[in-house]
C-alpha cells in the first residue's frame, strides 16, 4: 500500500513540475527566441527509497545557471514588389523597406546605401542622386518629409520591425527605360540608449562563458553582404519613364509660276510645304507642352505668296503625308518675325504627329 503511495506521489510531483515548466516557457520565450541576459538556471531532484520507505529528496542547484547570450540577427527586405517608376529631373522619389529585428534583443542598427545589386531583373546604368536614409517614426504611414527625419534606427524591440524609406533624385538627362538600382544595408548596433546611436557591435568569437552575455552574429546572407556579418541587405530599384521623342523635318513643292500644281519645281516663287514630324514612338509617357520652331532661310517668306493656293498651316495626329495633309487636331502653328512656331499640346506615348505649313521662295 505504501508503495502504490509513494508511486502515486512521484507521479503527482512530476505533473507539477511539468506544468510549472509550460508556464516558465510560455513567458519567457518569443519568435525570436529567449531575451538576451536571461538567467536560466536548473534544479536536480533525486528521490529515492530505501527499505520500501521513501526518503528525504536530495536537491542540487546549479549555482548561478547561466546568462542567454545576445543573438545579433537583422532582416532587411524591399516593399517594391516592381520598379519604382520616376520621371527625369523628379525629386523626392522613395524605395521602401522593411527592417526587422529578429535578434533576441533591443538593438540600433547603423543604415547605409549603395549603387550595387540586382532587382527586378533590371540592368543598372544611372545612378539616382542625392540619395538619403529616413526610418518611419510612425505619425502618418508612408514618407512623410516633415515627420520621417531619423536616418538610424533606435532602441528595436526583438521581433519588432520599421519602414526604411531610401529617398533620391533622378537627374534630368536619364531616357526612357534607364535603370538605377539601390540597396539598403541594415548593421546591428549597440541598443539600450534612447535618441542615441550605438556602435556596431562585435562578434565574440572566443569561447563560451556562462555568465557573461556574448554577442553572436546569426544573420543570413544578403542582397551585397555575407552571412553571420552582423549586417544584412536588400536591393529595389528607379526606372525612368519617359517621353522618347524624334523629330524629322521633309518638304515638296506644291507650286510654282511656270508649272503651276503639275510637277512644279522650286524656283523663285514656288511655294514649298514643309513637314516637322514628331514621334513619340517607343517613350512610356505622353509628352506634353511640346514646341517646335523653325526659322525660315532668308529666302523665303512665310505663305503661299500669289499662288492663289490656301495656306496650310495644321498640326496632325498621324505621320506626315507632305501631298495630302490630314485634318488639324486643334493644336497650333503660328508665324512670327520668320519663325515658324508648332505648339503639340500633348504627344500620347506611341503615337506620331505631323506639323505642316507653308512658303514662297523668293
Amino acid at each position: 500500500m505504501d508503495q502504490q503511495k509513494t508511486k502515486k506521489e512521484k507521479k503527482m510531483k512530476k505533473s507539477v513540475v511539468a506544468v510549472w515548466l509550460m508556464l516558465l516557457g510560455a513567458g519567457g520565450l518569443y519568435a525570436a527566441g529567449t531575451a538576451a541576459g536571461t538567467q536560466v538556471t536548473n534544479e536536480v531532484t533525486l528521490s529515492y527509497t530505501v527499505g520500501g520507505i521513501s526518503q528525504t529528496d536530495i536537491v542540487e542547484d546549479d549555482d548561478n545557471g547561466f546568462l542567454v547570450d545576445n543573438k545579433n540577427d537583422v532582416l532587411v527586405t524591399t516593399d517594391d514588389t516592381v520598379s519604382v517608376k520616376v520621371t527625369p529631373g523628379s525629386t523626392a522619389q522613395v524605395l521602401t523597406f522593411t527592417v526587422k529585428n529578429e535578434g533576441n534583443n533591443v538593438q540600433d542598427f547603423i543604415l547605409s546605401v549603395s549603387d550595387a545589386g540586382a532587382a527586378f531583373s533590371l540592368s543598372d546604368n544611372f545612378n539616382a542622386t542625392s540619395q538619403s536614409i529616413f526610418v518611419e517614426d510612425g505619425t502618418t504611414a508612408g514618407y512623410q518629409s516633415g515627420e520621417d527625419t531619423e536616418t538610424y534606427i533606435d532602441e528595436l524591440a526583438a521581433d519588432a520591425e520599421v519602414k526604411v524609406y531610401v529617398v533620391s533624385a533622378i537627374p534630368l538627362s536619364q531616357a526612357d527605360g534607364d535603370v538605377s538600382i539601390i540597396t539598403l544595408t541594415a548593421q546591428v548596433a549597440e541598443g539600450g540608449t534612447a535618441s542615441s546611436q550605438g556602435a556596431a557591435t562585435v562578434n565574440d568569437t572566443g569561447a563560451d562563458v556562462e555568465d557573461t552575455v556574448q554577442i553572436v552574429w546569426a544573420d543570413s546572407a544578403g542582397e551585397t553582404d555575407s552571412a553571420t556579418d552582423g549586417k544584412h541587405s536588400d536591393a529595389s530599384a528607379y526606372e525612368v519613364q519617359s517621353a522618347s521623342l524624334t523629330a524629322a523635318k521633309g518638304s515638296c513643292v506644291i507650286w510654282d509660276p511656270v508649272n503651276t500644281t503639275t510637277n512644279p519645281k522650286r524656283i523663285p516663287g514656288a511655294v514649298v510645304r514643309y513637314t516637322i514630324q514628331v514621334a513619340n514612338a517607343s517613350g512610356a509617357q505622353d509628352a506634353t507642352d511640346v514646341n517646335v520652331t523653325d526659322s525660315l532661310n532668308a529666302n523665303l517668306t512665310y505663305g503661299v505668296g500669289s499662288s492663289g493656293l490656301t495656306q496650310t498651316a495644321r498640326i496632325v495626329t498621324e505621320s506626315c503625308d507632305c501631298a495630302s495633309p490630314g485634318t488639324s487636331n486643334g493644336d497650333s502653328i503660328s508665324e512670327s518675325s520668320g519663325t515658324v512656331t508648332a505648339t503639340f499640346d500633348t504627344i500620347t506615348a506611341g503615337t506620331t504627329e505631323c506639323a505642316y505649313f507653308d512658303v514662297t521662295i523668293d
